[in-house]
């Protein structure tokens, strides 16, 4: 277990890293190693983007990866002109205000209620800082 996180904050961000992993990422990533069955400090994934269409097309994604994308989530500012969440950068982060809420309640409460379009943007918002694919 990681200082200062919970079983139970563990073993949701675990929930979330599997919902996005094994269900394949809608064409986005392809899996190349992929270990879940051990605590969840220890689990990762190593995905591709089997196009190549990114400066960096691989990625060793673990819990801490998902803690990141929450926490970008976390600190989005909603822009009251446009009507959007921009992230930190500035940049518009393409998250539904529905999302947006149900990501903050499963990320309160740690109860996995998010289904692989949250996961997969909570994923890429780690990675991008926006939701590219979701």
């Amino acid at each position: 277990m990681s200082a200062g996180r919970s079983p139970e904050r563990e073993r949701f961000l675990l929930d979330v890293l599997t919902t996005a992993v094994e269900n394949g990422g809608y064409g986005f990533f392809e899996v190349v190693d992929y270990v879940w069955d051990c605590p969840p400090s220890q689990a990762y994934a190593d995905i591709r983007d089997p196009d190549h269409s990114h400066d960096d097309s691989e990625w060793h994604i673990t819990i801490e990866t998902f803690a990141k994308g929450l926490g970008e989530i976390r600190r989005a500012k909603r822009d009251a002109e446009a009507g959007f969440l921009r992230n930190r950068a500035g940049e518009r982060m393409y998250l539904s205000g529905e999302l947006y809420r149900a990501i903050l309640a499963a990320d309160r409460t740690n109860e996995m209620e998010l289904d692989v379009i949250g996961a997969l943007a909570i994923l890429e918002i780690a990675l991008f800082g926006v939701v590219v694919y979701a």
